[in-house]
Formats: C-alpha cells, structure tokens, sequence
C-alpha cells in the first residue's frame, strides 16, 4: 500500500510519513515500513525515496537514542537512500 500512496501522491505520503516519524509512538513501525520499500526497490527507483522531506525526517530520527535511531540507522544505511536519487 506505501508502494502506491508514494506514486500517486509523492508530496502527502512524504509529509505524512514524515510527521508519524517524528511521533515517538508511530516511529519505529514507519522506519521498518520505509526500510522495507526501499529494499523492494534497491535495483529500480520509487518517488518516496528522493522526497527530501522524508529524507531529512529519516536523518533527524538518526539523532535520535534507542529504538528509533536505530531504526533511522538501518534505513540510512541502505545503499539507494543513503546516496539519494541516480
């Protein structure tokens, strides 16, 4: 389902993504959901992966202690969201 929320609206999904990754509560299980497309699409491209807005949510839950970080750690470690769009 994040698969086609991401195409048909990049920008809402993004934001939407951002804000439940910005919640402590909802962080973690948005984090795994984005890991788990960017692993189905680390050969071809998904708009949901270049959304600057969620990049920068990702990279602010980084910073974050325990669970949470480590979640935003796993998904900034996979190769296509780690270097960006190309």
């Amino acid at each position: 389902m994040l698969d086609a929320l991401g195409r048909a609206d990049t920008a809402g999904t993004a934001a939407a993504l951002a804000e439940r990754i910005a919640d402590p509560e909802r962080a973690v299980a948005t984090l795994n959901a984005l890991y788990r497309l960017e692993h189905r699409y680390a050969n071809g491209s998904h708009p949901l992966l270049d959304a600057e807005e969620l990049r920068a949510a990702v990279g602010a839950a980084s910073e974050r202690d325990g669970e949470v970080g480590a979640a935003a750690a796993e998904v900034e470690t996979l190769h296509r969201f780690h270097r960006g769009s190309g």
